[in-house]
């Protein structure tokens, strides 16, 4: 009796387990296009919050109801290996911001920017990776 009971708890944890596992891989990805902005600044004054103090920028910017509206010069433009359009900024700084569309959401084509153009996007941070500053659900504004 106490077998059959610990085999349909362990089930049922199973089960339960799957189904927000399910929820959750199939939630929808937010997109920056409707959300109001928290900061309006440029991709240069992001890259220098970072590099003169990482742990200070990454608690003032890096949060889910934080969005950025910014607006930079391109340096790259392209498609990484998982399909994401990736625009990438570059700034007077060492260090670049690169921003990441979610694939699939009309957040506008990042693919019609060329070398030199001036873009304004917005996303949430991700903090830094080496010397790229991480921007993710980027939105093109028009």
């Amino acid at each position: 009796m106490n077998k059959k009971i610990i085999i349909i708890v362990i089930l049922s944890i199973i089960a339960i387990g799957g189904g927000v596992a399910y929820y959750l891989w199939n939630k929808p990805k937010t997109n920056a296009a409707d959300v109001k902005p928290t900061y309006v600044l440029s991709a240069d004054e992001l890259a220098a919050a970072f590099i003169a103090d990482e742990n200070t920028a990454n608690g003032k910017y890096v949060k889910e109801s934080v969005a950025f509206e910014m607006t930079g010069i391109v340096d790259t433009v392209y498609t990484n290996e998982g399909g994401e359009d990736i625009l990438v900024f570059r700034t007077n700084t060492e260090a670049t911001v690169a921003c990441s569309f979610n694939v699939g959401q009309d957040s506008g084509n990042p693919m019609q920017f060329k070398k030199g153009d001036t873009a304004k996007l917005k996303g949430f941070c991700g903090g830094i990776l080496f010397t790229e500053v991480q921007m993710r659900a980027c939105a093109i504004v028009k």
